[in-house]
C-alpha cells in the first residue's frame, strides 16, 4: 500500500501587480499556499500551466522565463524541503537560445527529480516562440513513478502511450482547459491516475472521480478565487487486462481477501489491483499470479502482429 494524499491548486493572479514584478508575486503567493498545504500533511501539489508567468500574455511569459537554476526554483526547492512536499512547478523555461513550456518535479528533499516539457504546443505558442519538448520522461518517487503532461498533450495518444509505457502510476496534467472526458479516457485506458490543474477533479486509474472534499475555503488567503482538488489516492496499483488473467483472481482473493482490491472495469475488458499491504506490493502479486499487465499485453499484441506482416509466426500464442 503506497497512499498518496494528492492536492491540486490553482489560483487568481493578482491585478494590482505589474508585468515586471509579477513572477516574483506569483512565486510568493505559491510558497503560501505551499505552507497551508503542508498543515493538511499533503504528499504532492500541483499548480496550473504556467503558473510562473500566469497572468501574462504567451509572448509576455516568453519574454520573462526563467532558468531552472534561476532563483524561483531555488525557492520552490527549499520550500519542499522545509515542508516535505513532492511540488510540480510549471513555467516557462528558458534554455539556452530556447524557451519551453516546462513542468519541474520537485522533490521532498528539496532536490529537482526531473522536468517535463511539454510535447504538443499549440501552433500559436510556437508561432510566438516556445519549443517542444523531445520526450516524455517518467520519474520514481517513494510513492511510485510519476509522469507529467501539459495541456494540449492530452488530445495526443503518443503522450499518453509514452506515460503508460513508462510505467507511470500518476500522471500531474497542469492545463489551461478542463479536459473532461479526456481525464477518464487517459486514466482507464493507460492505466495511471491523473490530476488536472485547474481542476474541479482527480480521476484514478479505472477513469473514476476519486475527490474527497472540497478544501478550497481552508486555503483563501485574500479575496482572490482559489480552486482546489483534493484526493487520497493507493498508488500501489496496476491495470491488468481480463485476458489471461481473469481465471487468477479467485486465487487471489481466496488468498489475499482484503489485502488486495480488485477493481472491476468490464465494458473495458480490464481491472485494477491494489495491495492494500505494507509488506507486499501489486508487482510482487504480479510475479507470484503470473500476471500479465495491460500496457505489456497490448503491446506485445502490435509486437506479434509485425512478426506475422514479417511471416514469422509463434509456437504459441496466449489464449483469454
Amino acid at each position: 500500500m503506497k497512499l498518496a494524499k494528492i492536492l491540486s491548486i490553482a489560483f487568481e493572479t493578482d491585478s494590482n501587480i505589474d508585468i515586471k514584478n509579477m513572477v516574483q508575486g506569483n512565486c510568493q503567493y505559491m510558497l503560501t499556499l505551499l505552507h497551508q498545504a503542508a498543515q493538511m500533511k499533503t504528499d504532492f501539489v500541483v499548480f496550473p500551466e504556467i503558473a510562473l508567468q500566469s497572468g501574462m500574455t504567451t509572448v509576455e511569459a516568453i519574454e520573462n522565463a526563467e532558468s531552472i537554476s534561476g532563483t524561483t526554483i531555488d525557492l520552490a526547492c527549499k520550500c519542499a524541503k522545509e515542508i516535505n512536499i513532492y511540488i510540480v512547478w510549471p513555467m516557462t523555461e528558458r534554455d539556452g537560445g530556447y524557451v519551453y513550456n516546462t513542468a519541474v518535479l520537485i522533490g521532498r528533499n528539496g532536490n529537482i527529480i526531473g522536468k517535463y516539457r511539454k510535447f504538443r504546443p499549440t501552433s500559436y505558442e510556437m508561432v510566438d516562440g516556445i519549443q517542444p519538448g523531445n520526450d516524455v520522461p517518467v520519474f520514481d518517487t517513494d510513492f511510485g513513478r510519476v509522469g507529467m503532461a501539459i495541456c494540449f498533450d492530452i488530445k495526443f495518444p503518443e503522450v499518453g502511450l509514452a506515460l503508460s509505457r513508462g510505467k507511470a502510476n500518476l500522471v500531474f496534467w497542469p492545463t489551461m482547459f478542463e479536459g473532461g472526458r479526456r481525464l477518464e479516457a487517459w486514466a482507464r485506458d493507460y492505466g495511471f491516475a491523473i490530476v488536472p490543474c485547474p481542476g474541479n477533479v482527480i480521476v484514478d486509474s479505472t477513469g473514476s472521480i476519486a475527490n474527497m472534499r472540497d478544501i478550497s475555503v481552508q486555503l483563501q488567503q485574500d479575496k482572490r478565487l482559489i480552486q482546489c482538488a483534493f484526493a487520497e489516492l493507493n498508488l500501489d496499483s496496476k491495470a491488468y487486462h481480463l485476458d489471461n488473467n481473469q481465471d487468477k483472481i479467485p486465487e487471489m482473493k481466496n488468498k489475499y481477501g482484503a489485502n488486495i482490491e480488485i477493481k472491476f472495469c468490464r465494458p473495458e475488458g480490464t481491472f485494477v489491483l491494489e495491495s492494500n499491504m505494507p509488506d507486499k506490493t501489486v508487482d510482487d502479486l504480479e510475479k507470484e499470479f503470473e500476471l500479465l499487465a495491460l500496457r505489456d499485453y497490448l503491446d506485445a499484441a502490435v509486437a506479434d502482429g509485425y512478426l506475422r506482416l514479417k511471416g514469422i509466426t509463434k509456437n504459441e500464442t496466449a489464449r483469454p
